[in-house]
């Protein structure tokens, strides 16, 4: 995608309103499915800034199915970077759980090594949250990761 197209692209799916309008909604999803094949950082960072505290009515459920297909180094990556802003967004919404739960549980280990290695990366927020007591009571099946984390690598 080239910047113009990338710079439209990003405008336009801002600019709908996928809470109360109806038509907008399914554009938003066309749009979001339409990346699918070109999951770069720039797009990967705009759909992860679609995530806030607003009820979505399920929503979001198209963008946590594209993002699903992204590399899994490079959504790790970007979400490690976007977590602090992804954290005062989301209000009750749990984005912070729930993104990186949805990597735990496909247990595809690729993607799992891929979250702690972007976390860890990243050095930041994410990497602390990972091996926060919450969200290992959450997501148990980490800690074994967690565990053997340096000598995986």
């Amino acid at each position: 995608m080239t910047d113009a197209e990338f710079m439209a692209w990003k405008h336009a799916l801002m600019a709908l309103d996928r809470y109360e309008d109806a038509d907008d909604v399914k554009v938003f999803i066309e749009m979001v499915r339409g990346v699918r094949e070109r999951l770069d950082a720039r797009v990967i960072d705009v759909l992860l800034s679609t995530f806030t505290d607003q009820d979505d009515y399920g929503v979001q459920q198209a963008v946590e199915f594209v993002l699903d297909s992204a590399d899994p180094a490079l959504f790790a990556d970007r979400l490690a970077a976007g977590f602090p802003d992804l954290q005062r967004r989301e209000g009750a919404m749990e984005w912070s759980l729930l993104l990186p739960g949805r990597i735990i549980n496909s247990r595809d280990q690729v993607r799992i090594w891929a979250l702690v290695d972007g976390a860890d990366r990243q050095e930041g927020s994410l990497g602390r949250y990972l091996r926060s007591e919450g969200f290992l009571d959450e997501y148990p099946e980490l800690r074994p990761y967690l565990d053997s984390y340096p000598e995986h690598r």
